[in-house]
């Protein structure tokens, strides 16, 4: 994938004023790339970090300044004593477009984490999807269920309508043997 010149990542502001601490004529006596310019040196530490830290970045401590080239994958290739010596392919003397491709490196932890998170986090969806469904499905019974209790009170209440009717018509008709009974031992005892 290419990229325009739009398009471009630029390089943080750490490895810019980095290169541009290291290409910087006044510090030569304190800090320059090395001869095959695929390396830079620091010449004196002490004046290094009272003097020119400072000047570009918001301290005095190299310690500080080595951890931030070791984030960005720079190698110390020399320790002796006052002179330390720091590379990466992408650090070139007089190449600053190729500050472009230098990234951060994520620990291994970070990117396990990151793994572990971006796991967690599918099998939550997942388990918000399967619990949505069974929610669907539990709310589709309870639809049913209050379909057959209305349509069973429903039906309850017509019988309950019968079994009044029925009494209503029972009585009636014990009513009506009553009258006739009467009415036939009447006519009985008046013959």
């Amino acid at each position: 994938m290419t990229r325009n010149k739009r398009d471009r990542i630029r390089p943080t502001s750490f490895l810019s004023k980095t290169f541009d601490m290291v290409s910087h004529e006044d510090y030569q006596d304190v800090v320059s790339w090395t001869d095959d310019g695929n390396s830079f040196v620091i010449k004196d530490v002490n004046e290094f970090s009272s003097r020119i830290l400072p000047l570009y970045f918001r301290h005095k401590n190299l310690a500080s300044f080595i951890r931030q080239l070791n984030m960005y994958d720079f190698h110390k290739s020399k320790d002796s004593g006052e002179q330390q010596i720091f590379s990466h392919p992408n650090f070139v003397k007089g190449q600053k477009d190729l500050l472009d491709h230098i990234h951060r490196k994520t620990s291994e932890l970070s990117q396990t984490m990151a793994n572990t998170i971006k796991s967690a986090n599918e099998a939550i969806l997942n388990r918000c999807i399967q619990l949505q469904s069974q929610q669907e499905q539990m709310q589709s019974t309870i639809n049913v269920l209050e379909k057959k209790y209305k349509d069973a009170m429903e039906i309850n209440q017509k019988l309950m309508m019968d079994l009044i009717n029925s009494r209503e018509r029972e009585q009636q008709i014990m009513q009506m043997f009553l009258n006739f009974s009467q009415s036939g031992y009447m006519n009985n005892n008046i013959n």
